[in-house]
């Protein structure tokens, strides 16, 4: 089929200025960008008054971690915003590859009973996802904990010589067989005990392969720390390393850190991802002290069963109770009923404390339970939105369908957030309108490796978002989230319109994707 993009105005993801130009899309490849007047195609759209961009790269979605790439395929609260393309295996855990207890490294987001496993080697991960029908592009990293919890189980010991060899096999064999990187969630407790000198040996193996190095760094000792080892690892192996889901806490600890990527960005590759919210959603153990959680969820289980390790870790956080209160349950497994509540209201309700209200909730959701934070200062967070250094992801999660009892309380994230950054790129204007598009289309395709993804140009894939910019916004609010965004007119995933105002066309024209090379 034969598709005429007419009278467009073209933002093409290089940061290059927008231009009229018209489009012709090839089954699914951009065929030729200039003016066909007298072009006959299968089908026409007149697009005066509307871009064109390439389609939105979400390169920290939690779709694979929360299961719903295989409960909610179509990933339609993400297409819906003009994504076309997401990267899971963030934050030290991925989906493959799966030996040993790998799967319970997923157990902070998600009960892993959910879903059936058919795979063990990245590689047959990805041929069982090529089986399957999805309504946008999936790649993955590798995560640390993940291969860590199949070698190791629960031990925290160091690896010996024979274990350093497998992990770095494996780590090699997933990029082979389709990896975009390597992932570390260092911020949680289980991985924030791991050495620098493990993570210097396996991150030097992936710097020859130039896979992308995605870090949630270590908070324990303060942000400037937890930056401080990251860059001198990033300058030590030359890693082309995101940091990812950066809190922006107004504080000098973390300008100093913020110095710091400045300076090595002069050396190496270097950025970091924000949501265009200030408030996340985090998984409520990392709430207890760093003892009480890092021999995982069972030895957690027994300290909250224990009436002396119970009172000591109620003791250690006591002191927080105040702002432990204000958070609102997103999710609990076992308690849909709490869904959307703060634990203040819970602790009214059960007349506890609040310490004692987040201990209960933890110990009968089997520490599967998340919370809406703040851990970000409103104004620095968004100012940093715009930091030459800076890469826009949603954080979020994709759905095909809400309002099911045992579905958690969204964030609006999930909905909003990329129509969100550009409504306060129109509103703010720290930046213009081609550098916001190639934030989260050119420049991160081009970090990441995407083959022919990412920018407009004849012979790269058809994904392609046509919105309004003066219209373009987010809906979702956080007392009602589920709401699609203003907009965004057209989402094209592989040439297939996908998405058009408000309804959803095709939901399986997506892809699975691998880097142009390792």
């Amino acid at each position: 089929m034969l598709i005429l993009l007419r009278n467009c105005f073209l933002v093409d993801g290089t940061g290059a200025p927008g231009r009229q130009s018209d489009i012709l899309i090839q089954d699914k490849v951009i065929s030729d960008i200039g003016s066909f007047s007298n072009v006959r195609a299968d089908r026409v759209f007149d697009l005066a008054g509307l871009t064109v961009t390439p389609g939105f790269i979400d390169i920290n979605a939690d779709s694979d971690h929360y299961f719903t790439l295989f409960s909610d395929p179509g990933q339609k609260s993400l297409v819906a915003q003009g994504v076309t393309s997401i990267v899971g295996g963030n934050s030290g855990t991925s989906l493959a590859p799966l030996f040993g207890d790998g799967i319970l490294s997923l157990r902070k987001w998600a009960d892993p009973n959910q879903i059936n496993i058919n795979w063990g080697s990245f590689g047959e991960f990805i041929s069982w996802l090529n089986t399957r029908k999805f309504g946008i592009n999936f790649g993955s990293l590798v995560g640390h904990s993940t291969i860590r919890r199949g070698l190791m189980g629960d031990s925290l010991i160091p690896l010996d010589k024979n274990e350093y060899k497998k992990f770095i096999y494996l780590i090699g064999q997933s990029l082979k067989e389709g990896a975009f990187g390597f992932s570390t969630g260092l911020a949680y407790s289980r991985a924030s005990h791991v050495s620098n000198e493990e993570l210097f040996e396996l991150t030097k193996s992936i710097a020859h392969r130039k896979g992308v190095y995605g870090c949630y760094p270590k908070g324990e000792q303060g942000i400037e720390q937890g930056i401080k080892e990251l860059v001198f690892l990033a300058k030590e192996n030359d890693l082309n390393t995101e940091i990812t889901h950066l809190a922006t806490p107004g504080s000098d600890d973390f300008r100093r850190g913020l110095e710091q990527i400045e300076e090595a960005s002069h050396e190496i590759s270097i950025n970091f991802d924000l949501s265009p919210y200030h408030i996340s959603v985090k998984p409520l153990f990392t709430l207890l002290p760093t003892w009480a959680t890092q021999r995982g969820f069972d030895q957690l289980l027994r300290y909250l069963t224990t009436s002396d390790t119970r009172a000591r870790i109620l003791n250690d956080i006591d002191s927080g109770q105040k702002e432990i209160g204000t958070i609102v349950i997103s999710y609990a497994k076992n308690q849909w009923i709490v869904h959307g509540k703060s634990i203040e209201e819970v602790a009214l309700n059960q007349n506890l404390s609040v310490a004692e209200t987040l201990l209960k909730i933890l110990q009968i959701s089997e520490n599967q339970v998340g919370g809406f934070i703040v851990d970000s200062d409103e104004v620095l967070h968004d100012e940093l939105l715009f930091h030459p250094l800076s890469s826009i992801s949603s954080h979020g999660v994709g759905y095909d369908r809400v309002g099911t009892l045992n579905r958690p309380k969204i964030h609006p994230r999930s909905f909003g957030a990329f129509p969100r950054f550009l409504r306060m790129v129109r509103e703010k204007g720290k930046i213009s309108f081609e550098e916001a598009i190639k934030k989260i289309t050119g420049a991160v395709a081009e970090k990441y490796g995407f083959a022919k993804r990412g920018v407009v140009k004849a012979g790269n894939n058809a994904d392609l978002v046509i919105f309004d910019p003066i219209e373009v916004g987010e809906k979702s609010t956080f007392e009602n989230p589920a709401h699609y965004s203003t907009g965004i007119t057209m989402v094209f995933v592989n040439g297939v319109l996908s998405y058009e105002r408000g309804n959803f066309i095709n939901s399986t024209s997506g892809e699975i994707i691998k880097p142009s090379s390792h």
